[in-house]
Formats: structure tokens, C-alpha cells, sequence
């Protein structure tokens, strides 16, 4: 009787040891169902299924590739932060430059879609030395280089930048330095002299004519209480259009900065647009 049961206890046990072993998860079938989660969208689930994998498979071959796909996963997500931080042990991977290099690309682009542009210009520097001239990162890193330039509006900077790797990018950005501008101090002399000409110099017509107009008909009803001798019209009218009259050159002058920043953002996104074409790395632009 003993050895029955204890013949019973055995098998009991080898039956839930089985299935103890059985439900251990396998690296293949965490990361398969991660990249799906991935390619649906679910970045949030892709990222804990694997974590999974790197707790439970800390030795696998796949180790660098999952931590750069929980990057990247970061990254789709906007939580610039995190990617950065999931990128940084692959920036110290020597052993495995080309992970490092991927990793060193993604993270100037994080960087850059942050707006840390200080950041990414320093790791496009660090990438330079683990890539030779004629390594794809080498040109990689001089064009995401050259477009933190050209997104600092540095034209001159971005053209050096671009110069190697890219004829069409080296002749926008050289473009940049021709761009037609407006002088904020040209625009404001010129509303000084005349009520709403800064505006139209700066290419706001309705704005300089609505100038114009409010600033001649204040000048005008102060005028007809001086000689009507009506000191408290003569008061309100006076005080009033000299406030819209320094209005009317402050606005001059922040018409012509407008103009200016507009033409810049406008040809900018000229630049983005063709390094997002030329370049391998994802996410550049939204």
C-alpha cells in the first residue's frame, strides 16, 4: 500500500513538472507575439512582452535587437525620454557596432523631435567616431547633422553638413542664405513715418491700410477737439492715438520678424522633407 502511494506520489509529480516546463515561455513565440502587437499599433503591450523576453532570455543571441525594438516602440509612442533611455546601453555596446550605430542614429532623431538640438548635434559628433567615410552611419550622421542646423536656421552650418553626402540638400541650404527677408528696423521707421507702410513693407496689406486708417482718424478727431477747444475729447483722442501710433510700430516690427520666421519654417520643411526621403532612419518628421 505504502508503495502505491508513494508510486502515485511520483507520477503526480512528474505529471505537474511537466506542465511546469511546458508552460515556461519560449523566446520565439514572446517575440513573435511582441512584433505583432507592434505592427498593430499596441506599442505599450510590444514593450512588456519584451521586457519579458530580456528578464527570461538575458543570454539569447536576440538581446540587442529587443532592447533597440523597445526604442523604437518608445519612440512611436512620442515618450522621447524613455527611447533615449532604452537606446543608452547600446551606445556602449563596442562589441556590437552595428546596433550601436542604429542606436546612435535613432537617438539623434529623438533627440532632434524633442528639441534637445544641442543633444543631437553632440551624439551625431560621438557617431562620427565609429564610422568611416564610407559607411552608410557616416553619411546618415551628416545628414541628420546638417538638418539640426537647418532646423537652428544655420544655413551655413547646414551646408558644410550636407556638402558631402548630398548635392540637392547642399544647394537648399546654400538657398537659406539668400532668402528674402525684412529688416524689423526698416519696418518700423517706415510706420513711424507713415502709419501702416512697415506692415505692407512686411507684406500685411490689411493690416498697414487698418493702420493707416485708425492712426488718420484718431489724428483726425484730435485734431477737431483742438479747435473746438474741447480739452477733455482733445485728452482722449490724443492719448489714444498715440497709443495706437507706438501700436502701429510695434506691430510694424513684429510683422517683419513674422515674415522673416515664416520664410525660414517654409523653406526648412523643403530640407526635412528631402533627408525623411534620403535617409533610412525612421521617424524624422510625424
Amino acid at each position: 500500500m505504502r508503495r502505491l502511494i508513494k508510486l502515485t506520489g511520483w507520477i503526480v509529480w512528474i505529471v505537474l513538472s511537466g506542465n511546469v516546463v511546458t508552460a515556461q515561455p519560449h523566446a520565439p513565440d514572446i517575440l513573435k507575439f511582441a512584433d505583432e502587437l507592434y505592427r498593430q499599433g499596441d506599442h505599450f503591450r510590444a514593450i512588456s512582452e519584451y521586457k519579458r523576453y530580456l528578464y527570461f532570455f538575458p543570454a539569447d543571441s536576440l538581446q540587442l535587437a529587443t532592447q533597440f525594438r523597445i526604442g523604437q516602440a518608445y519612440q512611436a509612442q512620442g515618450k522621447w525620454q524613455f527611447a533615449l533611455q532604452s537606446y543608452a546601453p547600446l551606445l556602449q555596446a563596442d562589441s556590437a557596432r552595428y546596433w550601436q550605430r542604429k542606436a546612435y542614429l535613432s537617438s539623434i532623431v529623438v533627440a532632434y523631435r524633442q528639441g534637445d538640438y544641442s543633444r543631437s548635434g553632440e551624439l551625431a559628433d560621438q557617431l562620427f567616431a565609429y564610422c568611416a567615410p564610407a559607411d552608410t552611419c557616416w553619411q546618415e550622421g551628416h545628414l541628420l547633422k546638417g538638418l539640426v542646423a537647418a532646423r537652428q536656421y544655420d544655413w551655413e552650418q547646414a551646408r558644410q553638413e550636407f556638402m558631402p553626402v548630398s548635392p540637392v540638400l547642399t544647394r537648399l541650404a546654400a538657398d537659406g542664405l539668400r532668402l528674402p527677408r525684412r529688416s524689423p528696423v526698416v519696418a518700423g521707421l517706415l510706420s513711424a513715418l507713415l502709419p501702416g507702410m512697415g506692415q505692407t513693407y512686411a507684406g500685411r496689406w490689411q493690416d498697414g491700410g487698418f493702420s493707416f486708417l485708425l492712426i488718420s482718424a484718431a489724428a483726425w478727431a484730435t485734431y477737431q477737439a483742438h479747435e473746438d477747444d474741447h480739452t477733455v475729447r482733445l485728452a482722449v483722442f490724443g492719448l489714444g492715438g498715440g497709443v495706437f501710433y507706438l501700436g502701429n510700430i510695434y506691430g510694424a516690427i513684429a510683422a517683419a520678424l513674422q515674415f522673416n520666421h515664416r520664410v525660414q519654417v517654409h523653406h526648412f520643411r523643403h530640407i526635412e522633407l528631402e533627408v525623411n526621403a534620403r535617409s533610412q532612419v525612421k521617424g524624422i518628421v510625424e
